[in-house]
């Protein structure tokens, strides 16, 4: 009878190449679809278009900046988004025309 080896060999990993930079044609492309996936994370968007997990997450920030994305869930190591829908984006668009009135009055009162 033969001994087994028990020693394995470490497997070979291949490193991916992501892009840093990120052409306009490409911003443009993510920022049409993205608001149509169900859930957001840097992790998915780096995943699906080849761009680093740090880029992914400037272009998360300015949308969610834009108020296409929202925050669900997060912490320092991952955070979740999700699109806005229509309804929402209607109902924060009211909210903030009533803040504007409320400043706009307490700047009157001040005078």
């Amino acid at each position: 009878m033969s001994k087994k080896k028990w020693t394995k060999e470490p497997k070979a990993v291949e490193k991916q190449v992501r892009n840093i930079m990120v052409s306009s044609e490409l911003k443009s492309s993510i920022e049409e679809e993205v608001p149509k996936m169900k859930i957001i994370t840097p992790t998915i968007i780096s995943g699906k278009y080849n761009i680093r997990v740090s880029v992914a997450n400037e272009i998360i920030k300015d949308l969610e900046k834009r108020g296409k994305i929202k925050l669900i869930e997060g912490n320092p190591r991952i955070k979740i988004y999700q699109p806005v829908l229509k309804e929402e984006k209607e109902i924060v668009e009211k909210v903030k025309e009533v803040e504007k009135v409320e400043i706009a009055k307490a700047k009157r009162k001040r005078k």
